[in-house]
């Protein structure tokens, strides 16, 4: 049962509003970059706003699993170096 008293609604706290806000602007802006580049490449004919879109999107979380992936790989290389030293 839901309890009336809390709600579920509620606006985070404002400086992580603004945090968040700001990331989802530089994460638009990416995706708007990188979806204009594939409109460039289907060689600016109209139509496929969002597929370009979309295809930026994907892109994009792909190549921050990537990073995501070599700066783990990375750390545990360095964690190693250390600990053998």
């Amino acid at each position: 049962m839901i309890d009336p008293k809390i709600n579920i609604r509620s606006k985070p706290a404002p400086s992580t509003q603004v945090n968040n806000n700001a990331g989802i602007a530089l994460a638009d802006r990416a995706v708007q970059t990188r979806a204009y580049e594939l409109y460039e490449l289907r060689g600016k004919i109209d139509g496929g706003a969002e597929q370009d879109w979309y295809q930026a999107e994907t892109d994009l979380r792909a190549a921050n699993k990537q990073v995501d992936t070599n700066v783990r790989r990375n750390l545990s290389k360095a964690l190693r170096e250390t600990h053998a030293a």
